[in-house]
């Protein structure tokens, strides 16, 4: 099966499951290929929804990184592959998340890193006075890195504006 945090397709779970007898009474029992449809799909399900990275970031001239939480560091290490990623800010409200492009499955395999992409807010700015955007997506051709970009517009309206902020970035 594939490691994690690579995503599970329904091949590698192995076979359907099958009634180890008729069912007697369908309004009242389930048979085995519905209960392995719903399991199989659910586990799949949440295979490709869940959240890979959790990131507090301060952006701002020297990115500062609060707090970080990774599907595949269980246990908060911060050496050799559990290093944190390089956050690299190019202007102000535009910076980059990268992380090296392999990173241990639950058999401590090496295993490819992809985010899909990801969301983000603001977590210190002024909502009585701005309306703020996070835009978070994934970097090519590098599948380990995405770029952010945090804007603010005057409530009311005004143009656009890329701001340093305190942001969460979730990556799937």
């Amino acid at each position: 099966m594939t490691g994690f945090p690579g995503r599970p397709y329904r091949e590698e779970l192995g076979p359907e499951p099958v009634n180890s007898r008729p069912v007697r009474s369908p309004e009242r029992e389930l048979d085995a290929e519905t209960v392995g449809k719903l399991m199989f799909h659910q586990i799949i399900g949440s295979g490709l929804m869940v959240d890979l990275a959790e990131l507090e970031i301060t952006v701002a001239a020297s990115p500062t990184l609060h707090r970080r939480r990774e599907a595949w560091n269980v246990h908060a290490a911060t050496a050799d592959a559990y290093a944190p990623p390089n956050i690299t800010r190019s202007g102000a409200g535009i910076f980059t998340i990268a992380y090296g492009s392999t990173v241990p499955d639950q058999h401590n395999v090496l295993t490819p890193l992809v985010f899909n992409g990801g969301t983000g807010i603001v977590l210190d700015g002024d909502p009585a006075a701005y309306v703020y955007n996070v835009h978070v997506q994934r970097s090519s051709p590098a599948n380990s890195q995405v770029a952010v970009r945090v804007r603010r517009q005057p409530i009311g309206g005004g143009a656009w504006t890329h701001v340093d902020q305190r942001v969460l970035v979730v990556l799937r």
